[in-house]
């Protein structure tokens, strides 16, 4: 009967001990909305891994496709204008998604690519910021045919537009006066 009892204690204490597996990734810091990794600028690029990242409960499908292998970032835009988001870069057909909202549930849905183009499989999105505004970015894989999504590592780029300078002599009141019989005036219409 000791031995029994030995046995089951024996058992009891490998149960709570957590098992590593010999290859195996842990999950990515970053696989939880909640968790999201903060990017911050009106330009950068991140490099990540979503191997081993999961789908969440509530969690909307990127681009219109099931995914399973999401990464999350948070953005908050410094000015308003037109950025372009892409995971150019990322060795495995990806999935992209920019959303505002609070919660992985309750999310919208402001822009999502599944491939640039039919032979290029990472994605781009170019979407109108708001200044302030808190955009919240996920980087899934692609699910084949069996229903795994792809994984591998992953970069994540983004560019904002900066506002073009507007020329001193923009408006009316601000002409440039042109004196002489002759004169050559160089200057630009971009930004006024």
């Amino acid at each position: 009967m000791a031995s029994t009892a030995g046995a089951v204690l024996a058992g009891m204490l490998l149960a709570a001990v957590p098992m590593v597996v010999a290859g195996a990734q842990a999950v990515p810091a970053n696989d939880a909305f909640a968790a999201a990794t903060v990017v911050n600028g009106a330009n950068g690029t991140i490099n990540g891994s979503n191997v081993s990242a999961t789908k969440e409960p509530g969690e909307p499908d990127h681009a219109g496709s099931g995914g399973g292998a999401s990464i999350w970032y948070s953005w908050l835009a410094p000015t308003t204008g037109p950025v372009t988001v892409t995971t150019v870069g990322s060795n495995f057909d990806t999935l992209l998604g920019v959303y505002t909202g609070t919660s992985v549930s309750g999310l919208t849905t402001i822009a999502s690519n599944d491939d640039i183009s039919g032979s290029v499989y990472q994605s781009s999105v170019a979407f109108n910021t708001v200044a302030g505004t808190a955009y919240r970015i996920s980087v899934d894989g692609w699910r084949n045919n069996a229903g795994v999504p792809k994984t591998g590592s992953s970069t994540l780029n983004w560019s904002l537009a900066t506002a073009p300078v507007v020329p001193t002599n923009d408006a009316f009141s601000a002409a440039e006066t042109i004196a002489g019989i002759r004169a050559t005036v160089a200057g630009s219409t971009v930004g006024g």
